[in-house]
């Protein structure tokens, strides 16, 4: 009898033990995800740049749903089509990838520092020095 006793006991606290386990591993999981979450929103990007990456997105495919809409109204075949659009994508997409190559190159961290250096007359070194040749 005292043997069924121990048994039971000894399984509602192993039954206790795994819920306090899975308890405290759906608790982990959910703080490794909200820190997660926190590292992604810490990275922002200048709202220049953010414009800069998205907006020839957009253009590229507008500019191929209007190339391939023209040349649809004109007659054109499906390959001839095909071949306008892949000419498009790759003039246009090589041209804002180039200006979006230039923006992305001036907006770093050491040229916005070197921009923010020149206006207020320090360098470097942090000295600052004041430009007299207008006296």
């Amino acid at each position: 009898m005292a043997d069924k006793e121990d048994a039971k006991k000894a399984a509602k606290e192993a039954e206790k033990k795994a819920a306090e386990f899975k308890a405290a591993e759906k608790k982990a999981k959910e703080e490794k995800k909200g820190k997660k979450k926190a590292k992604k929103s810490d990275v922002h990007l200048p709202p220049v740049l953010e414009l800069a990456y998205s907006m020839p997105v957009f253009l590229l495919v507008a500019m191929n749903v209007v190339v391939a809409g023209l040349s649809y109204v004109s007659g054109a075949s499906l390959m001839e089509i095909f071949v306008r659009m892949l000419v498009t994508t790759f003039a246009l997409g090589l041209v804002l990838w180039l200006l979006v190559w230039l923006l992305s190159s001036y907006y770093t961290p050491t040229n916005i520092q070197n921009n923010q250096n020149e206006h207020t007359g320090s360098n470097d070194a942090g000295m600052n020095h004041q430009d007299f040749s207008n006296f």
